[in-house]
């Protein structure tokens, strides 16, 4: 789904049909910066009740900022959780998580185990393009350029692979 050049009600009405009118239960924004937009963009994209309550998730892994500013706090987002995520998640730093025991589903249902392997999934049955995430693909030796491109150009560089030379 290219939405470069769309407005926020076509990339709603996108999602939308995508969702074949569910609507988005969970949203990850993992940038850092100035996120109002994007979630008001979200709030479009959510599933909604009957009663048009907007709802569900937001995931901030990153370190996004909002403020609101001008608008109603909570009515101007709806019945959305917003969350902070710090670490990975259950198993994290866990010897026998690591090496193949799993927690019970009951308590952790997603684990990081899992969620990797419906990500290679989608990858690939080609649901998820991840080459569209590259900007820059490096020699390991220009390493520190790479990085140092995450960091002070964020907006030019998305995502950065390295590669050996053989």
């Amino acid at each position: 789904m290219n939405t470069k050049d769309e407005t926020q009600e076509q990339i709603a009405e996108k999602v939308k049909k995508f969702t074949r009118g569910f609507g988005i239960d969970c949203t990850f924004i993992v940038f850092g910066g100035n996120a109002d937009e994007i979630i008001q963009l979200v709030r479009k994209t959510h599933k909604a009740a009957p009663d048009t309550h907007v709802m569900g998730r937001i995931v901030a892994p990153g370190l996004m900022q909002f403020s609101f500013t001008g608008v109603q706090w909570p009515n101007s987002v709806g019945n959305i959780d917003i969350r902070a995520s710090s670490r990975p998640g259950p198993g994290y730093k866990d010897f026998a998580y690591e090496h193949g025991q799993n927690y019970t589903p009951v308590f952790v249902p997603w684990s990081t185990r899992r969620n990797m392997e419906e990500f290679l999934k989608f990858q690939m049955l080609k649901r998820i393009d991840v080459d569209k995430l590259v900007t820059h693909r490096l020699p390991f030796k220009d390493f520190s350029t790479g990085v140092e491109k995450l960091y002070s150009k964020p907006n030019e560089a998305l995502g950065v692979i390295f590669y050996y030379n053989q």
